[in-house]
């Protein structure tokens, strides 16, 4: 028994010196090991083991090597640690590649960037288009025009036409972009790193298919009309609605485009007219993308008074102290803007107080006023004196609203409205 106990055992030794005793890796395996674990392609131009350190008790074979591969892009000289571990099952199996010797690693570009790599490279670097910062979602139709590679260096200066896409827009001219070919420190990763991107003016900007606002002067002009404006600073009921029958010499002016394409400032001009003032309104229409549609928005419209023409006959009644009387104005335009006014009867039967009196008459356009001042006090009957006329020209009904000023029998103003007649 004690026979067959001893020869059982000196099998087993001999089958375990047989296996720790087996062919560790070659060459040529721990060539391919590095190979696939760095993502290394290409020619292998020399490889050399600097020392390598086996352990056949431990199991452990540890080697310590320089490579040296070529592809068509760059050359790398690199050195790295592999070990491997021998296994019951399975044998010798590799279980890590380390770099080696790292701070003498060398890289060299074969050559320089190609039109397919630009494209790739460019997707997600931010430029400037239109005073606007676009994320890039890459490029198409790269073509280089102008190139300065170093080797040495591992850099290159590219000057190309092509077309670069964010998420609305695209834009297509001349670019001089500057790269890097280098090793990432933190992933490890190799291959060219844009530096700066400079953009040759202009580009042709625009949307892409079925993201065009397609601004049109006939669209904000339906779009503005039924908007109320203030066109009185200090008189919140001086509105005017916008009508686009009463509008003219409609004209696009300055667009500003911001946020990546997705909002845009259209500014606009036209004249709008009503029977007595010509007012000039500037605004802007917003267009916001909100990811699916275009919301449309006016921004700050204003009129301002062009043009001001009261010229006829205006006909109203009033209250004073001698009972309900009528005024007629009679206006006609002068010179230099300025106003004629007649104004009558003389209830004393005195004729015409434009004959009689003289009058000092200011326009105010900003207000859409109108003063006249008497420069002496006028006497309408007995104990019944007036001291001023105040007007406001109401250009949406088309009537002046007075304010008749009286110094006696008491100091009061009596307002009414005269319509032209």
């Amino acid at each position: 028994m004690k026979k067959i106990i001893t020869a059982f055992l000196i099998i087993i030794c001999c089958l375990a010196i047989t296996a720790c005793g087996s062919r560790v890796k070659s060459e040529q395996e721990i060539i391919s090991a590095i190979m696939d674990s760095e993502g290394l392609y290409g020619e292998v131009e020399s490889f050399e083991i600097l020392k390598r350190d086996t352990d056949r008790k431990a199991k452990n074979d540890c080697v310590w090597c320089w490579i040296v591969v070529k592809n068509d892009a760059v050359r790398y000289e690199r050195g790295y640690r592999v070990e491997s571990n021998y296994y019951s099952d399975g044998g010798w199996i590799f279980d890590s590649v380390s770099p080696y010797l790292e701070s003498k690693w060398q890289l060299n570009l074969v050559r320089g960037i190609n039109e397919a790599e630009i494209e790739d490279v460019l997707n997600g670097f931010l430029i400037m288009v239109d005073k606007n910062v676009w994320e890039l979602n890459g490029a198409t139709d790269v073509r280089i025009l102008d190139q300065e590679t170093s080797l040495s260096n591992n850099t290159d200066i590219v000057r190309i036409h092509g077309t670069v896409f964010e998420d609305i827009q695209k834009a297509t001219g001349e670019f001089v972009i500057s790269l890097v070919y280098k090793r990432n420190l933190w992933t490890g990763e190799e291959g060219w790193v844009i530096d700066r991107v400079d953009v040759i003016e202009p580009l042709t900007v625009e949307y892409l298919e079925g993201y065009d606002p397609n601004i049109q002067e006939n669209d904000i002009i339906q779009f503005i009309s039924g908007e109320t404006l203030l066109y009185s600073y200090f008189y919140m009921d001086q509105t005017l609605n916008i009508e686009a029958d009463k509008m003219k010499d409609f004209t696009l002016t300055d667009q500003v485009v911001t946020n990546q394409g997705a909002r845009i400032i259209q500014g606009c001009h036209f004249i709008h007219q009503t029977d007595m003032v010509d007012f000039g309104v500037n605004g802007e229409i917003q267009y916001e993308y909100n990811g699916s549609t275009w919301d449309i928005s006016p921004q700050g419209f204003k009129a301002e008074v062009r043009n001001i023409d009261i010229a006829g006959e205006w006909l109203g009644t009033y209250d004073s102290a001698a009972g309900t009387m009528t005024m007629l104005l009679s206006i006609e335009h002068g010179e230099a803007e300025s106003i004629n006014i007649t104004m009558y009867p003389d209830v004393k039967g005195e004729g015409d107080l434009g004959e009689n009196y003289q009058f000092e008459v200011t326009v105010n356009d900003s207000l859409l006023e109108v003063n006249v001042y008497f420069k002496d006090y006028i006497s309408i009957a007995d104990n019944c004196t007036l001291s001023s006329l105040e007007m406001t020209i109401m250009a949406e009904d088309n009537v002046l609203e007075a304010k008749l000023k009286f110094f006696s029998p008491s100091i009061k103003t009596e307002s009414f409205i005269l319509s032209k007649r």
